[in-house]
């Protein structure tokens, strides 16, 4: 038998688009090793015909950078974190960030999302960190209309590709250090000294950082005698001490051998003295002749 019944309409939902590319904001930069909380990478997202929200973002490590390099892996929007912190990047050079709402963007508007990461510390060659959206599947957007998840798309809606998503590489490097004499007041060569004269100036030396990228911790000094020098015995000096600069207490007091005078030891963790990034320390290093 015929089985009637009321007109029907069929009506097909499409979901927006978002498009996800590097962040013009972020350019290239330098890391220093063993600093926190350093800006990485950027990324812009922006919703285009629906707003989003995003509920997955994963970012892979594409640099010279070994998985060790980077800790506690963070985004933030706003100046303010979303999702949790990723302590460390997998195996595979990525980390994960998944919430119920990561963070929104309206509909025509665009928001960019930072990566955030602690520089690991003892790390002696310059390597490069560079974060990049691998494929679209990386991305989990769901919109506020049509309640679907988009496969996000490059610039100009172009189909995703990793070339066009990467951000800018920047490069991990370590402080630097120069020592000099310190031509203002280091003694003159041929200054005579009178046998038996105590807390004599013997040596004056400037320690510089020739950039700001981070001040130092100066554990141990080794200082020679000169290798030209035959006539002055290990024997002929004692009570080596160092000063830092118009200090009138010495912040250590040096072991003599035969042929150079040490002050701390090597591989120690304690300073003998720390200066700040971009500034100069003299150090100025006094002793006791010998009567004979």
């Amino acid at each position: 038998f015929t089985i009637f019944g009321n007109g029907m309409t069929v009506a097909c939902v499409s979901v927006g688009s978002m498009e996800v590319m590097a962040s013009s904001a972020v350019s290239q930069r330098t890391l220093v090793s063993g600093t926190t909380d350093q800006l990485v990478a950027g990324f812009n997202f922006e919703a285009l015909t629906e707003a989003f929200t995003l509920k997955k973002i994963v970012i892979s490590e594409s640099g010279s950078a070994v998985s060790s390099d980077l800790k506690n892996i963070k985004l933030k929007v706003d100046g303010v974190q979303v999702g949790s912190t990723v302590s460390a990047l997998g195996s595979n050079e990525k980390a994960t960030f998944s919430d119920v709402s990561l963070f929104t963007v309206s509909a025509g508007s665009n928001k960019d999302v930072y990566v955030y990461a602690d520089i690991a510390e003892n790390i002696t060659s310059t390597r490069t960190v560079q974060f990049q959206v691998f494929e679209d599947t990386d991305v989990e957007a769901e919109g506020a209309n049509s309640g679907g998840i988009t496969v996000i798309q490059g610039d100009s809606a172009a189909t995703f590709s990793t070339i066009s998503s990467p951000s800018s590489a920047s490069n991990i490097v370590q402080g630097d250090l120069t020592i000099a004499y310190d031509t203002a007041t280091n003694p003159a060569d041929g200054t005579n000294t009178v046998a038996g004269a105590t807390d004599i100036l013997v040596n004056t030396l400037k320690f510089s950082t020739t950039t700001s990228r981070e001040g130092v911790n100066v554990t141990y000094l080794k200082l020679s005698l000169n290798a030209d020098n035959t006539e002055v015995l290990s024997t002929e000096y004692s009570n080596v001490r160092m000063y830092v600069g118009d200090a009138t207490t010495p912040v250590a007091t040096g072991s003599i051998g035969s042929s150079a005078v040490t002050f701390g030891s090597s591989g120690a963790t304690t300073a003998l003295f720390i200066f700040i990034s971009g500034g100069n320390t003299v150090i100025k290093i006094k002793a006791d002749i010998s009567t004979t």
